[in-house]
């Protein structure tokens, strides 16, 4: 299996009070996935699971507990619009949410900062 990130492209940063082990925000990313995926998906009640763990743990995304901003969020990073977020497409896009290099990206980061 192939993954669509590699965690050494990304810079260790060390995070304070995180009770996930992993060093980089992409691990944490997948570690939270894995947490909530069914059988390596995350259909609609897992990802509001995921989205109140991902809100706690990063403190720039705690709007996701906001049901509107949620199905946005959503809607953007199922880049294959099937309905049910895989790894990559959780991690990557929230990734994204937290630096942002595309438009929608910034729009939404903008939308979700306020």
């Amino acid at each position: 299996v192939s993954m669509g990130w590699n965690v050494y492209d990304e810079p260790v940063l060390k995070r304070d009070n995180s009770k996930y082990v992993g060093q980089s925000e992409k691990e944490v990313l997948a570690e939270i996935f894995l947490q909530h995926a069914i059988d390596g998906a995350l259909p609609v009640t897992p990802w509001h699971n995921a989205a109140q763990s991902v809100s706690r743990e990063f403190g720039e995304l705690q709007s996701l507990s906001n049901p509107t901003i949620l199905g946005r969020v959503f809607q953007m990073i199922d880049s294959d619009h099937d309905g049910i977020l895989n790894e990559d497409e959780f991690v990557n896009g929230l990734y994204e949410l937290l630096h942002p290099t595309t438009k929608q990206g910034m729009t939404l980061a903008a939308r979700i900062a306020k």
